[in-house]
C-alpha cells in the first residue's frame, strides 16, 4: 500500500538541504546584532551651545545631557547607513516615521560616547538631528539616510515635514 511517498534523487535531496541550511544562515545573520564601531569624537559642545545654535528656529528643545561629542557630517552618514535602520519595512501606525528615528537614536546611545544626535518632531514627521563637528544643525531623515541643512530647509515650504516643533537631544 502506498501512502503518496514520493521518491526523491539523493543528489535531489542534498540540493534541498542545502537550501534549508544557507536559509538558515541567512536569518541567524540577520538575528545578530550588528557590531557597528561608533563615529569618531572630534570635539565637544555643551547643552548651552546646541541651545543657541538651535534656538533661532523657534522650535522647543529638551536636552538629556550636559555635554555632547561631535563628528564630521561624513562620519555621521557612515554610521546611519552601517545601522541598517533605513531598510526597515515602513507599516502605518505600526512600524512608521517614530519607529524609524527612534531605531536611529538607539543606535547612536549605545555607546559611551553621547554625541549631539537627538529625536525631532515636526507636525506631521518625526526624523532625527545632528549638530556636527562645524557646527551646522542637520536634518537625517532614517527612513533614507538622506541629510539636509536645517538653514536651507527652515521656513522653506519645498520641506513642510520638516518644520520642527520639538527636539530631544
Amino acid at each position: 500500500m502506498c501512502f503518496g511517498l514520493t521518491l526523491i534523487k539523493k543528489s535531489e535531496l542534498e540540493n534541498l538541504n542545502n537550501q534549508i541550511s544557507v536559509l538558515t544562515n541567512n536569518i541567524e545573520d540577520l538575528k545578530k546584532e550588528v557590531n557597528l564601531k561608533e563615529p569618531v569624537s572630534l570635539g565637544a559642545i555643551n547643552w548651552q551651545e546646541c541651545f543657541s545654535i538651535a534656538s533661532k528656529y523657534g522650535f522647543k528643545l529638551n536636552f538629556s545631557d550636559e555635554y555632547f561629542q561631535l563628528t564630521t557630517v561624513e562620519e555621521a552618514k557612515l554610521f546611519c547607513e552601517e545601522t541598517k535602520v533605513k531598510y526597515g519595512t515602513w507599516v502605518a501606525e505600526k512600524h512608521d516615521c517614530d519607529n524609524f528615528s527612534f531605531a536611529l537614536l538607539g543606535y547612536w546611545s549605545r555607546g559611551l560616547e553621547s554625541f549631539a544626535f537627538g529625536y525631532a518632531r515636526s507636525s506631521t514627521h518625526a526624523f532625527n538631528v545632528m549638530i556636527d563637528k562645524d557646527k551646522v544643525f542637520w536634518i537625517v531623515e532614517p527612513q533614507t539616510n538622506v541629510w539636509l541643512k536645517y538653514e536651507e530647509v527652515y521656513k522653506n515650504s519645498t520641506y513642510p515635514q520638516y518644520q520642527i516643533t520639538e527636539v530631544l537631544m
